[in-house]
């Protein structure tokens, strides 16, 4: 009958589980293999085994260059030019993201499984379209407070009731509808 593994025997065989992880991603030649690595040949959605390895700690198969390298591809699906935009032109995009909100979002609701609708669907669109609707709603707040008004004033007459009116359906469509 064996004898039981000691604490540092136990420490000792976690960190060569580690090594060996992070050996197996080196070893990977094309981006099929770095994906049966990644996933096991399942979903390329499912990132059972990376969330598998940050509850783990394991910080190298992390940090390797193969898993980086797969996560940014999937945060930038459907939009992989803009990750090589200079940080002036993304700036330059975030207000014609504020404009086309509206579009987005009946394209999203009317056509999810086209093309502009998968391209929607990406990590990286939904976090530029929240970044969009909230900057937009910060700047509907900063005009109603800073807008004068009299008052004895009716709160939705004037410029300022269209914004008033803009935030009710701003705070109505978010609170009913989760994208």
């Amino acid at each position: 009958m064996p004898l039981p593994l000691t604490r540092n025997e136990y420490r000792t065989l976690s960190e060569s589980c580690k090594s060996y992880a992070v050996d197996l991603l080196g070893l990977c030649r094309s981006n099929e293999e770095v994906m049966a690595a990644l996933h096991g040949g399942s979903d390329t959605r499912d990132l059972s085994r990376i969330k598998m390895a940050i509850r783990y700690d394991q910080k190298k198969f992390i940090a390797h260059a193969s898993c980086q390298e797969h996560l940014m591809s999937m945060w930038y699906s459907g939009v992989p030019w803009f990750q090589h935009q200079p940080f002036t032109m993304k700036l330059f995009l975030l207000p014609l993201g504020i404009m086309f909100i509206p579009v987005t979002a009946i394209v999203y609701v009317f056509l999810p499984y086209s093309r502009v609708g998968e391209v929607l669907r990406s990590p990286f669109m939904k976090f530029v379209n929240y970044i969009c609707s909230y900057t937009a709603f910060l700047v509907l707040l900063f005009l109603a407070t800073t807008l004068n008004s009299s008052a004895t004033g009716d709160l939705f007459s004037g410029t300022r009731g269209v914004v008033n009116s803009l935030i009710i359906f701003y705070v109505l469509g978010t609170s009913t509808i989760r994208v």
